[in-house]
């Protein structure tokens, strides 16, 4: 049982969100174990998410260390989330169409700081 126990914690701890730094080329998702990059050439879209409707959890955890995993809701489908706060949420959508939904304290900057970015690839 203490078996069982160690792996649910260290899974979710595999997922857990710790913080989110911005490079020249992507933005960086640091967990507790590992991290998860995004290249700004790989992302179509980020914007504010405001959450309309009931998050269903495939799976993850929805609680413990945030909620983090494989969710789906109506208003944007099939996402993987590493939020703490759904208030201050924001939605990646990548040109693969695979989504992210990310939250930290400051959202609007990360945002800020990451739209520009994605136009100038653009360009």
């Amino acid at each position: 049982m203490m078996v069982i126990l160690l792996l649910a914690i260290v899974y979710c701890m595999y997922w857990a969100p710790n913080f989110i730094s911005i490079t020249d080329n992507s933005l960086i998702l640091h967990k507790l174990l590992g991290r998860l990059t995004l290249p700004f050439d790989q992302i179509r879209t980020i914007d504010i998410y405001q959450s309309e409707g009931v998050n269903a959890r495939i799976c993850g955890s929805g609680g413990l260390f945030g909620f983090t995993g494989l969710f789906y809701n109506k208003q944007i489908g099939k996402y993987r989330s590493y939020i703490g706060s759904y208030r201050q949420a924001f939605l990646v959508t990548m040109i693969s169409g695979k989504k992210y939904l990310f939250s930290c304290e400051n959202r609007e900057q990360v945002v800020a700081l990451v739209k520009p970015k994605l136009t100038k690839l653009a360009d």
